[in-house]
Parts: structure tokens; sequence; C-alpha cells
């Protein structure tokens, strides 16, 4: 919520800038502390305000100060508004102007001070919108608004050049019935504010334009007296009203009566406006047209701030904090959710690669399973425990003929690509003596596709048969692979794919001429 306090002597008028078009919505006398106080607890906390101060004891002032170099105009200024502060200003306005001058000496530059006078009312009003935490943005001052508003809206409407804004020139408005505002440019540059009111017993029109042209005079006499200007200097004049034919006939009586008939026609300028029409303002009243196009100025192209408050920076800067942090914490609640995102679709591609390698390990099963009953390999519980009973026998039976079959089985173990499928054995004839035959059928797995591994494995698994106590003779009689090239190109040639493991046959002959046999 945006308002708009214009501050009076005795009370001030409140624009509400949502409400279009803008007018004053209410009127509080600022000097009754108890009608002060019921407006300030009808704001709400997020008001925004803007002061626009129009007293008539505002201090104005111009001085011709020594040209100085850019680094020693702050400390000066800052002497000049510790100055204005001491003689009473509560607001101060410092300003250098573009305007130099040599009086024979030195160079000088014009530098502008205007404050507003502090008083027991003003600072209660100050204290409440410090004690309800009211956001104030802008301090304005009306004439400078006025004079804001004039060069860049009502001067370009009423055609003056722009050459001509440089030239001295009176600008006077009628704010009431009998009050007028008097506004001195010189170089563009606004010297002198003015309120004139009128005796309310004056009867007519034209007797209010006759004592308004009187006191026109007494201003451009005051400029030649203060040596503002020099003795018959042109000063041009603009008079702007809400009525229909008064700018005319005050217009005209400043040319008869006023402007000299010397004064070059290139140096003057007479021009009279209606701020009814230029303003756009249909249907407003005196009271509510200045304002509203003061208002509008402000909510379209607002000026910079004319005077400054501490508490305006401080409440700024507060605002700008609590900004940045509304801004850190959005930034973390979007870092949060980015987070959150990117663990939700880490989880999720988690739980995709831990179903993949389910349906892997399921399908590594089922390989498994496969290749089993393919090679229908008899490893169940009841075969092993038939084969190690029969082990045992044969160990007891056959153990004076060099037969160790603990031995053999601890030789089988360290082959893990080799599996047993039967075992057979025969006793020797007669001439043989008392040797024993072995015949071992089994195994030798996987088979990926090449024979290099499997022929390996089978001749180490016979290397280490030979190493078994009480052997003569070990025989590789079927080999997993026929050695000769051309067979093993033709068994390549055959559905190879459909082979998982190979098989092979080793003879084993234990006897009393073990050692015999191994010498010779």
């Amino acid at each position: 919520m945006d308002i708009i306090l214009y501050l009076k002597d005795d009370v001030f008028w409140v624009v509400d800038q949502a409400q279009r078009p803008f007018e004053v919505s209410q009127e509080v006398d600022w000097k009754n502390e108890d009608e002060l106080e019921a407006f300030f607890n009808s704001l709400p906390k997020t008001a925004k305000l803007k002061l626009v101060f129009d007293f008539i004891d505002e201090n104005i002032q111009y001085e011709w100060v020594p040209k100085l170099l850019p680094w020693d105009k702050p400390a000066y200024k800052k002497r000049l508004v510790s100055k204005a502060h001491a003689s009473g200003g509560l607001f101060v306005h410092c300003q250098w102007l573009p305007i130099f001058q040599y009086n024979g000496i030195r160079n000088e530059q014009l530098i502008l001070i205007a404050s507003i006078l502090n008083s027991a009312p003003l600072e209660k009003l100050l204290a409440l919108i410090k004690s309800h935490e009211l956001s104030v943005t802008r301090l304005y001052s009306h004439v400078f608004l006025i004079a804001y508003l004039f060069f860049k809206k009502l001067a370009p409407k009423l055609k003056i050049q722009r050459k001509q804004l440089k030239l001295p020139f009176l600008l006077v408005f009628r704010e009431q019935k009998y009050r007028f505002r008097q506004l001195f440019f010189l170089q563009g540059i606004l010297r002198i504010s003015r309120s004139v009111q009128l005796d309310e017993h004056l009867g007519s029109e034209q007797a209010i334009h006759e004592q308004l042209n009187h006191e026109t005079e007494v201003a451009i006499k005051y400029l030649y007296n203060q040596k503002i200007l020099p003795m018959g200097t042109p000063v041009g004049f603009v008079y702007l009203n809400h009525l229909q034919g008064d700018a005319v006939s005050v217009v005209e009586l400043y040319q008869q009566e006023v402007a000299d008939a010397s004064w070059n026609s290139d140096q003057w300028f007479a021009k009279e406006g209606n701020l009814t029409q230029l303003l756009s303002r249909a249907g407003a009243t005196e009271k509510q047209v200045v304002i509203q196009g003061l208002s509008d100025c402000i909510a379209s192209s607002p000026p910079p701030a004319f005077f400054h408050w501490e508490y305006v920076q401080k409440h700024r800067l507060f605002s700008q904090l609590r900004f940045g942090l509304n801004v850190l914490w959005i930034s973390a609640m979007i870092s949060g959710f980015a987070l959150l995102i990117q663990q939700t679709m880490q989880t999720y591609f988690l739980m995709e690669e831990q179903t993949v390698l389910k349906q892997q390990s399921n399908l590594y099963l089922l390989e498994k399973q496969r290749l089993q009953n393919t090679t229908q390999l008899p490893y169940d519980a009841e075969d092993v425990k038939a084969t190690v009973e029969f082990s045992e026998a044969i160990m007891q039976s056959q153990a004076k003929k060099g037969l160790d079959l603990q031995a053999l089985s601890q030789v089988v173990a360290q082959h893990p690509h080799i599996l047993l499928e039967t075992l057979s054995w025969q006793k020797g004839r007669k001439l043989d003596g008392n040797q024993l035959s072995v015949h071992i059928q089994g195994w030798v797995f996987p088979f990926d596709k090449t024979y290099q591994s499997p022929v390996q494995w089978v001749d180490r698994f016979v290397l280490g048969l030979n190493a078994l106590p009480g052997i003569v003779e070990v025989k590789l009689t079927q080999e997993p692979l026929d050695r000769n090239l051309q067979k093993s190109l033709e068994v390549e040639g055959q559905s190879v794919k459909m082979v998982t493991a190979l098989p092979f046959r080793v003879m084993l002959r234990f006897g009393a001429a073990t050692s015999a046999n191994k010498e010779g």
C-alpha cells in the first residue's frame, strides 16, 4: 500500500496511489494528537509512505562560494549541512548548481541549501511513523516537485522552447481562490518560492487579478533590489489556472502594466495555460488538480528524493537485508528441492540396476540348471555316499596291492575342472604278478568353444596321477580332443555351441614292481 502525504502547515492530505484517479481521500489535522494517532493506527504495517513538505517557513537559500576542486567539495558541503542543522533545520538538502561567476577577485559557484525547520508537531508525527515501524521511501519539497512537474510535463505542452527556459521568468499558478504560488526561475534553476495570500474581501475576479498583478510587480522589484537581476532585465511570465478565460486577463495585465516597452521580445515571453487541460484532469477541483498532477508524476516517473532522513536509510537497509534473506531462503529451498530430485533419481537408477542384477542372477541360475540337466552328471548325495562307501571298501581290501584311494581323492580335489564319472578296476592275471588296473572315466569343464584350456587341465590331472604312491603306469586312453589338427577342425565344424563339457578316460596301473619300472 503506497500512500503520499502532502504536509501543509495545519493539515496533511492523504493520497492512496492504488486509487485512480489520484484524489485526496482524507484530510488530517496533524497537530491534533488524537486525530493523528487514529490515522496511523488505521494504516497497515505494509504501508509505504512518501512525504511532501509544503510549509510556508521552508528555508531556501542560495550562496556564492569559492569554486572548489571536486575532492574539496564533500567536506565543504558537510560543513554547510551541519550549519543548517545547527540553525534549526530538521531535514537539509544541499546541492552544487552548475552556475558560475567571477566577482572580480575569484571564481565562484552557486550552491543551494534548502531545509525544513524543526517543530514539536513535526517531531510528534515523525515519532509516530517510527513507533508504527512504517516504511518511508522518499521525502520531497512541494515547490521543487512543482518545478519538476513544470519542466517535465507542462512546459512542453505550453510550447516553451528550451532556450526560453534558460531566461529569467516568473511562474504563477492558482492554488485556491485567494491563494497563489509564485516561483522565480533563473537559468532553469528555481531561485525563489513565494506564497501569495490575497484579501478574501475582494469581491470580483477582476479585483483579484489586479491585486495579483500588483504582487507580481512587487516580486520583480524585489529581484532588482536584491541584485538577483540587473535593473531593467526582462522577466518572462507564465500563469496557470484551472478556470477558463481567467489566464488571458492575467497575462494581458502583466503585458500592459508590468512588462516594460523597452524589453526585447527575444529576451522574455508570456504564456498562459489551463491546469485542468494540461494535466488532463477534467472535473477536478482547485484542491485536486495540482495534487493529482503531482501524484501522477510521483507514480509514473518519480524524481529522486529531495531530503535525506537517517530513518529512511536504515529502513531501506533493513528492507534490503530482509530481501537478501528471502533470496537466500528461496535459494536454499531451490537447492533442497534440487538435491531431493537428484537423490530421488539416484535411488530410481539404483533400483533399476538392482532389478537388472536380479534378472541376471536368475538367468545365471537358469543357465546353471540347464548345464546340469544337459551334462547329466551323477553328483547327488546318494551317489556320493555310495562312492565313499565303495572307496573305503576298496581301500580295506586292496591296501596291500598299493592302491591308495585317499591320495587319489586328494589329486582329484586339487583339480576343480575335473569331475569323475566312473571308477572301475580289474585284478591282473597271474603273468602280470601282483598288479591292479584302474580305469577312470570323467569330464573336463567348462568348455567355452576353445580346446586349449580343457586339454591343459587334463594334462595337469595326468601329471598329478603320476605322483601317486605305488603307480606303475598312467595312460590317457581318451583325450578331450584329438590333438590331430585336421580332426580338431572337423569337430569345430559341428554344433560346438551344444557342448559344455568334454569326456576323457585314464588307465592307471598299480603294483609291487613300481620302483623297478620307474627306474627302467
